[in-house]
């Protein structure tokens, strides 16, 4: 097993830089390597995804100090304690091991180097959250960019964006791609719709939000947007209903089993 050492890699299809990014991964995510040749490596993420990268961006898991504590915002500067010099940044759900140190989270890192990040931008790794939360964090995120492949503020894709939100508030990892998504939980129709609920159009995911509203990482909007579903306002309003599936809600069971 080996860690990510980076504050985001791509996965890419192929091993080479212009191949199609499939996915992403997160600072000190374990990985299993498959295989490794020349500088590339395919790996497999804990959601059973796999991709190619860069075998330098591996590194050996550091010994756990301390505890284990997962990123609240958006984006946060890890910084040196002693210089407060910006070392890297981590992004939204990142998860690490730190000791406190006051009102700071300082831990090592695979350059040696120490850094810490205020511990108001972070919650103990295995807290749970709820529904209302989830949602609450996906609405602010509304103007992130879209990203095909992304699963982080610094761009997300539909299932990218589904996949860590529920990750974070429940610490379960759902499928990564939307088809694999719409195979979990039980069917709702249209009408019984209540919020959390996964919204399925071809090729495409969305969250539920009350009044018949959706929360999404889309191509159309260029980024996380809430449209309007149900009696839609606007053209493309009118296009997610008439390009609606189904829906999916999901039951929170460790093993988020298949229904259907």
């Amino acid at each position: 097993m080996k860690w990510i050492n980076k504050a985001i890699i791509d996965l890419r299809a192929k091993p080479s830089t212009r191949s199609e990014r499939v996915s992403q991964a997160l600072f000190g995510t374990t990985v299993k390597v498959c295989r490794t040749k020349d500088d590339w490596s395919l790996v497999e993420t804990p959601d059973g995804y796999q991709g190619f990268v860069k075998t330098k961006h591996l590194s050996v898991p550091l010994s756990p100090v301390g505890s284990a504590w997962k990123v609240t915002e958006a984006i946060v500067p890890v910084r040196d304690p002693a210089t407060d010099q910006v070392l890297m940044q981590f992004a939204f759900d990142t998860g690490f091991f730190a000791e406190n140190d006051g009102d700071r989270l300082v831990f090592g890192l695979p350059t040696g180097e120490i850094g810490y990040v205020p511990d108001t931008f972070a919650t103990p790794a295995r807290s749970v959250s709820d529904m209302e939360t989830l949602l609450q964090l996906a609405c602010g995120f509304v103007g992130t960019p879209y990203l095909w492949g992304g699963v982080s503020p610094f761009g997300f894709d539909c299932s990218g964006f589904v996949q860590r939100l529920f990750h974070h508030c429940f610490n379960e990892w759902l499928p990564r791609d939307t088809a694999a998504l719409r195979q979990i939980g039980q069917q709702i129709t249209l009408e019984n719709l209540r919020q959390g609920d996964l919204c399925f159009f071809p090729g495409h995911v969305a969250l539920c939000l009350n009044r018949g509203r959706v929360v999404h990482a889309n191509s159309h909007q260029y980024g996380v947007s809430v449209d309007k579903l149900l009696e839609p306002t606007d053209a493309y309003g009118e296009q997610l209903l008439q390009g609606f599936e189904v829906a999916r809600r999901i039951a929170f069971s460790p093993s988020f089993g298949r229904t259907e």
